[in-house]
């Protein structure tokens, strides 16, 4: 077939995924691509395993790198990803007569062997990059200039390059097929919501990483104790928060407890508006700039309002530049009540508020349309000439 076609539902391509992200319901980037990849009657979708013998070099350097990350997990990653993924061996390509793509996450140490065989096998490459890698890897700084090095190589030697934000696209430079993909929400049967009102106190839900953005909620929720008419309800695990401050959080109901799906959705509907936090710390400015918080597109899908709090800069903030969403660009707790205290008073702003969500969530959020730009995108570079489109560059397997 000459020339890009336009996916539609009824035509098949064939993905062979090699990556160390995997398409499982589970989290995070597996999650995506369990979204993206299964139970899609145009995907014939193949997962390479490694048909390597258990008993080799470079699987022994494996075992003892798991065994130094025991007690130094930097220097046993480091020692891990050293081998370049040269542990794996997928097995032997057989063609189909089907448009073909090789498909890898820009995570762990098996992106190295998507290349290979890509090349090898003359396959369009297609890489997810949804995180920058090399702040992420947990390794020494040696390491990490390689692995940095390595991240940028896998950009430019992808036929067609997934980003998951306009900052990982800017940071990455300029490739000649390189697009933005949000990552994709659940694919919900729940009724169209209905804008209804504010309530009373306005009740403003977080869900997810207690971790990074535990500092964050922490300020916002003891700010929020002295203003009645607002209602902080957070979900999620391991905060990094007083064990005093944990517990007067779960007695006032602010701190909540895991709930099964029913329930997380029965709570999602209930409440007025959704917080998506970005961190101001200056050494995650990167990780802010070019991920892409995939609460966004979630909570979108319940049409209400999104109160964005983060840097300017950051991946979320700046895809609000059209003012979709409620925006605060300082780390200060009092502007976000303030902001929150606006839209429980000015019923018009709320609704207005609701409307855009909704829009967004039927627009340019709708999973239906982001699935059928991702199948759209790999019919069209299976069908591009690979060779002519790789850089002439070999892929240094050992830097």
């Amino acid at each position: 077939m000459n020339g890009p076609i336009q996916a539609t539902n009824s035509q098949a391509i064939r993905v062979i995924l090699i990556s160390s992200v995997l398409p499982t319901n589970t989290s995070a980037g597996n999650v995506v691509l369990h979204r993206h990849l299964v139970n899609r009657p145009n995907i014939q979708l193949q997962i390479c395993e490694n048909l390597q013998p258990k008993w080799t070099p470079v699987s022994l350097l494996r075992r003892i790198a798991s065994a130094i990350g025991a007690t130094l997990p930097r220097v046993g990653q480091s020692v891990l990803l050293s081998a370049d993924g040269n542990w794996f061996t997928p097995p032997a390509y057989v063609p189909s007569g089907q448009p073909t793509v090789v498909l890898t996450v820009a995570h762990g140490d098996l992106y190295a062997p998507a290349i290979r065989y890509a090349e090898k096998h003359d396959l369009p490459l297609v890489t997810f990059f949804h995180d920058w890698w090399p702040d992420i890897a947990n390794v020494t700084a040696s390491r990490q200039a390689k692995i940095e090095k390595q991240f940028r190589e896998l950009y430019q030697r992808s036929s067609l390059a997934l980003c998951v934000s306009e900052g990982m696209r800017e940071h990455l430079g300029d490739h000649p097929n390189s697009h933005v993909l949000l990552p994709i929400p659940s694919q919900t049967s729940l009724p169209t919501r209905s804008t209804g009102k504010c309530g009373n106190p306005i009740r403003v839900a977080y869900a997810g990483n207690l971790s990074e953005y535990g500092p964050m909620l922490q300020s916002l929720m003891e700010a929020s104790l002295n203003f009645p008419s607002i209602k902080l309800e957070v979900r999620g695990a391991n905060p990094d928060w007083p064990t005093e401050f944990q517990q007067e959080m779960r007695r006032r109901r602010m701190w909540l407890p895991f709930a099964a799906v029913q329930e997380f959705e029965a709570w999602m509907s209930s409440v007025d508006a959704f917080l998506i936090p970005q961190s101001f710390d200056p050494a995650s400015a990167r990780m802010m700039e070019t991920n892409f918080p995939s609460k966004l597109l979630e909570m979108a899908q319940w049409g209400k309002p999104l109160v964005l709090w983060g840097p300017k800069s950051a991946s979320g903030l700046q895809w609000n530049r059209n003012g979709m969403a409620v925006g605060v660009t300082t780390p200060d707790p009092n502007v976000v009540i303030q902001a929150l205290l606006h839209i429980q008073k000015d019923s018009g702003q709320y609704q207005t508020l609701c409307e855009a969500t909704r829009q967004l969530s039927h627009e340019k959020l709708n999973p239906n349309r982001i699935q059928n730009l991702f199948t759209t995108l790999l019919v069209n570079t299976a069908n591009e000439n690979f060779r002519s489109r790789a850089p002439n560059s070999n892929y240094s397997e050992t830097s």
